[in-house]
């Protein structure tokens, strides 16, 4: 097993499990002296991506004792835009209560993180890790679901999305990749990073011509779109709670007719 460097400036981030420090840059491969990062989840060193999300082996904290295995999300973007979007995010595990969703433990899962020889500071988030695959991976190896399994998932989620829009957020990036499916068959919502809460001011401003996309001299960018799963008003910058289904919907058809590539009846 190998421990990742959290340093993106480092030449060589994957060591040895047993290291205390990363043989290349020096950085400490203990995180607040009780995470180290096992496993990468996604491309390492991508520049268009701003974050990298991690395995992790967490020890606990005196509120939170044992080892158990979890996922760390870092910031790697300083501007207010994305430290915005990863607040929300932070926001909305610690406010929404269901079980289908990542599961935190407050405070001491989010912080800012400066490591040595490092010039940056990451924010950080840990969440339990769900076991499982995402419905995006296990669409590819089955054949298309049936109507009554199809109707299963679409019960779990929209209950999940029940909670979620009664706690004024709503998820803007519901597709199969977000969704996991459990070896007992129950579905969790995952990747709350584009979550919006639904407040007075913000219907004022989808209702409003050029909706939520505005520019960069402006105060914030926040259109969100998946491909194939995100709704017309979602793409133009005008998102609603009520587009978390219409991309629902389009999921459910990805797992019953194998929709791809925009194919499909």
């Amino acid at each position: 097993m190998s421990c990742y460097c959290i340093n993106p400036l480092c030449q060589q981030r994957q060591n040895i499990d047993d290291a205390d420090k990363c043989a290349s840059c020096g950085t400490s491969l203990l995180i607040n002296e009780r995470i180290r990062l096992v496993k990468p989840l996604r491309e390492l060193d991508n520049p268009f991506s701003d974050n990298e999300i991690f395995e992790v082996e967490d020890s606990g904290t005196q509120w939170n004792p044992g080892h158990k295995r979890r996922v760390m999300k870092i910031l790697k973007r300083s501007s207010p835009q994305f430290v915005e979007r990863f607040e929300r995010e932070v926001l909305a595990l610690q406010l929404i209560s269901h079980s289908n969703i990542p599961q935190t433990n407050g405070i001491d899962d989010c912080f800012m993180l400066e490591p040595e020889n490092s010039i940056f500071k990451f924010r950080c988030l840990v969440m339990d890790k769900i076991e499982g695959e995402n419905l995006e991976e296990w669409i590819e190896t089955h054949p298309p679901i049936s109507q009554a399994l199809a109707l299963d998932w679409l019960e779990q989620i929209v209950a999940i999305l029940d909670i979620v829009h009664h706690t004024e957020f709503f998820h803007r990036d519901i597709k199969p990749a977000n969704i996991i499916l459990d070896p007992d068959g129950q579905l969790y919502l995952i990747d709350f990073g584009a979550v919006r809460q639904i407040t007075d001011t913000y219907l004022a401003k989808v209702s409003s011509t050029g909706g939520t996309d505005v520019t960069i001299s402006s105060y914030e960018i926040t259109k969100v779109i998946s491909h194939y799963y995100s709704p017309l008003e979602q793409v133009h910058g005008h998102a609603v709670p009520q587009s978390d289904f219409y991309a629902l919907g389009r999921t459910m058809v990805h797992g019953y007719q194998k929709y791809k590539n925009g194919e499909g009846n």
